[in-house]
């Protein structure tokens, strides 16, 4: 059990190694490491809106990692869109390309480089 704590905490280093690479922060921080990593990319389709993916140890479990996704839409005129419709439209158009998308993002974020 203690070798494959060991592996699991030097797999959770190397995560936090790989995304946020230590070397910038050697003359500014003392023993830096990840507490919480948040990226904004614009969508790669029609809709408005963006994507967001944060990274950060879990509050959970040991040497866990915890990967949100905000897939996030927007509609394109709110002054001319009454209720609710355009977005819920969108959201059952969408739903199931934004879980895969969002589960290939976070398995890339896992992947051993």
């Amino acid at each position: 059990m203690r070798h494959c704590l060991r592996n699991a905490s030097e797999a959770w280093h190397a995560l936090g190694h790989r995304v946020t690479p230590k070397e910038i922060w050697a003359n500014i921080l003392e023993k830096p490491g990840l507490r919480s990593l948040s990226m904004e990319g614009k969508r790669p389709d029609d809709f408005k809106g963006s994507i967001t993916a944060r990274i950060e140890p879990s509050k959970q479990i040991r040497h866990g990692v915890y990967i949100s996704i905000n897939d996030h839409y927007e509609i394109k005129d709110p002054e001319s869109s009454l209720g609710c419709k355009e977005i819920i439209n969108i959201l059952e158009s969408a739903w199931d390309s934004s879980a895969t998308k969002s589960k290939e993002i976070a398995y890339s974020l896992l992947e051993k480089k």
